[in-house]
């Protein structure tokens, strides 16, 4: 979790978000509801609850070089201050520049965060790394900081869509899965187990004329719900997920893709839109939904219907009530969970629906049985897939980055000092 969330909404304003808590709203360029010294007390407080690890690693959020944020910037330099940490820049090859933005946001830092960067690793090389020549070694001559590594471009080693700048589609099977690519679409990693079903082909839909008729749609997590339930509707996407559903197709709602399935959304403070209000959702489910500041985070163990346990994650602001004509999709500590109804499926838990060999079985079986393709069984744990997935990319890491290096230099900290 976040210990400082800045969360966009419609209308140019963004909440801000401490320690899953709301503390207020402000305009896109205005000051935020907290001041950045409130700001790096959070940090600090973050950091020594996490201090009994052994390794602490800090990602950074966009550049460290934005000098039009430097004010008021704690995602990046001012957080490896507080951790008197060493700095590890990190530039895609893939979109052109890279050396002249690696020299540049090393350049436009200020000494005193200059000093930090103790390294530069190059990312996603789509050829042999002999074609950078001697580029490497003219950026180390030119910053005094090293290249640790040319990290190659893998395709089949993509994974994590939440961390995505461009979604992209994958999979070649018969059903054809779409994804509604809404703004404010949130925890895309609750379709990753898909990837690894040769029974589906995943598409991405941003409007009306590309959605087609696929055999399974989903509407995953929202981080604005009302919000994108308005911009399906400008985009006539709610009329024609209705038809969807009247036609046969299977609708899989995840969290506030979930609770757009239902008849309701009652939002009081205008936590999930432009302005306070209650909105009409689809309809296809019974099911009312009201937003409060009062935040569900919390880790679950679901059961499926057959009795399989799973783990899973909840957090939202909307409390829906499942009515009735609702079969409920899983058991938790909490109770019920989630609704069932033909072939809508809907559920407020995160890596849950597709994470479960025998749900997802469940989802995708009546698309499979009607284009006369044979009926999967429940796989291996996707949770092992998604591990070996991630063991293979460690192997690329640990071939293409000098990571002892790295290590040394965790080791040893501050000391000395570079460029």
């Amino acid at each position: 979790m976040n210990p400082i969330l800045i969360k966009p909404r419609a209308g140019m304003m963004a909440s801000v978000i401490i320690n899953g808590a709301w503390v207020g709203d402000f305009a896109v360029g205005s000051s935020p509801a907290f001041s950045r010294q409130t700001g790096l007390q959070l940090a600090r407080d973050a950091i020594e609850r996490l201090g009994h690890h052994d390794l602490l690693i800090a990602e950074g959020m966009g550049s460290p070089a934005e000098i039009n944020l430097y004010d008021r910037d704690i995602a990046n330099m001012r957080t490896a201050e507080l951790l008197k940490s060493p700095v590890v820049l990190v530039g895609d090859i893939e979109r052109g520049g890279v050396f002249a933005s690696l020299y540049g946001t090393y350049r436009l830092l200020p000494p005193r965060w200059r000093r930090l960067v103790r390294g530069f690793i190059i990312n996603k090389m789509g050829g042999d790394p002999s074609l950078l020549g001697e580029a490497p070694r003219k950026l180390e001559a030119a910053t005094g900081v090293p290249v640790l590594g040319v990290i190659p471009y893998v395709p089949e080693l993509e994974l994590n869509l939440e961390d995505s700048l461009q979604v992209k589609g994958f999979g070649k099977g018969p059903v054809d899965v779409v994804v509604i690519e809404y703004p404010g679409a949130s925890i895309l990693t609750d379709i990753e187990p898909l990837r690894f079903d040769p029974s589906v082909s995943v598409r991405f839909v941003q409007s009306r004329e590309t959605l087609g008729s696929p055999d399974v749609i989903v509407l995953p997590g929202s981080k604005s719900v009302r919000s994108d339930l308005a911009w399906m509707r400008k985009l006539d996407l709610t009329e024609e997920l209705i038809k969807a559903a009247g036609r046969g197709s299977t609708i899989v709602g995840i969290c506030g893709g979930a609770q757009m399935l239902g008849k309701t959304l009652d939002d009081p403070m205008g936590l999930e839109g432009e302005r306070p209000g209650e909105d009409a959702g689809l309809g296809l489910l019974n099911a009312v939904t009201r937003f409060s500041n009062d935040k569900v985070v919390r880790r679950v163990t679901a059961v499926d219907p057959n009795g399989e346990e799973i783990e899973a994650f909840e957090i939202h602001k909307g409390r829906t009530s499942w009515e009735d004509g609702c079969r409920p999709l899983f058991q938790t500590e909490n109770g019920p969970e989630g609704c069932v109804k033909g072939r809508i499926y809907a559920s407020l838990l995160h890596h849950a629906l597709f994470y479960d060999p025998n749900t997802r079985a469940m989802i995708l079986g009546h698309a499979l049985r009607s284009k006369g393709a044979e009926e999967r069984k429940p796989r291996q744990d996707t949770s092992l897939l998604i591990e070996k997935f991630g063991a293979n990319a460690e192997r690329v890491l640990l071939k293409s980055v000098d990571i002892d290096r790295i290590l040394s230099m965790v080791e040893r900290g501050l000391e000395g000092s570079s460029g």
